[in-house]
């Protein structure tokens, strides 16, 4: 194990880690579902028994390929605690906060990092074919409305396709769009803005029952007839990213605020999952 592997683990507060082999492959479902404190799933590179440990999300369904806990206090890199390790991390690019005060979700706060508005943003290492049976999430807290919260880049930190994102538009709303044959997405029901400065969790689901879109852990918006976004090999980039044309595109598409516990799943997920991984904040 090398001092940095180490010292994240002893960072995060991680009781007992165990180190596996694990190629680089595609953000794919991971063995189990489920992820609780006595089990260690087939192609895990650590188990955990502190729900403080996976941030805000419940750990009985924690088990997503990619998980970025956005809790370093120093240096450039954004570690993957993930099911998929050798996925990537990510880098801290532009103006970031490291060290902020996240969500506290009645284990006490956890961490979060703090984005300027204008260059601040995080990019992941390790591309992956796209994913059309996928689930992404991310707590964030702002008042500045606009940004994109997480999305799928061709390039690391080049422009290149997008698409797979949730964003933020200029009223407040969140909307999720794929493009496949033109642009599709769904959004948040109008006259309620998320840019309250409250800390919310948005998912996003893609997968054969189509898009779906949902706000601290209910469902808000839907299109069951989109099943597939555009073809393409990328990266996750959460905080920024371009939106040219795409409809409630904001004027800023860097996101002004916090965000914490980033993660992507290779399935979509079903609603009662999503549900169980929000906790109403202190």
């Amino acid at each position: 194990m090398d001092g940095r592997r180490a010292l994240r683990l002893r960072r995060a507060g991680i009781v007992t880690a165990l180190l596996v082999a694990v190629p680089v492959l595609p953000d794919a479902a991971p063995a189990s579902a489920a992820y609780s404190a006595s089990t260690q799933h087939a192609g895990d590179s650590l188990s955990t028994t502190l729900v403080s440990d996976w941030g805000c999300i419940d750990e009985t369904t924690v088990s997503a390929t990619r998980f970025y806990a956005l809790r370093e206090t120093s240096g450039v890199t954004a570690y993957n605690t993930g099911t998929r390790v050798a996925a990537g991390n990510g880098t801290y690019q532009g103006g970031v906060t490291r060290g902020a005060v996240g969500p506290d979700c009645g284990h006490g706060a956890t961490g979060a990092v703090t984005l300027d508005g204008s260059t601040g943003w995080v990019s992941t290492t390790g591309s992956v074919p796209q994913p059309d049976d996928v689930t992404v999430q991310i707590w964030f807290r702002t008042t500045v409305a606009g940004g994109k919260l997480i999305g799928f880049n061709q390039y690391e930190t080049a422009t290149g396709q997008y698409d797979r994102h949730v964003y933020m538009a200029n009223s407040g709303q969140l909307v999720f769009g794929v493009y496949r044959n033109g642009y599709r997405t769904v959004i948040s029901p109008a006259g309620r803005s998320y840019a309250d400065g409250t800390w919310h969790v948005v998912t996003a689901t893609l997968g054969s029952t189509g898009m779906r879109l949902y706000v601290d852990g209910g469902k808000v918006a839907a299109d069951p007839a989109q099943t597939a976004g555009e073809p393409f090999t990328g990266y996750w980039r959460f905080g920024y990213g371009s939106l040219t044309n795409w409809p409630s595109a904001p004027t800023n598409t860097y996101f002004t605020g916090s965000l914490a516990s980033a993660a992507v799943w290779g399935r979509a997920l079903p609603a009662t999952d999503v549900a169980k991984q929000y906790r109403p904040t202190r």
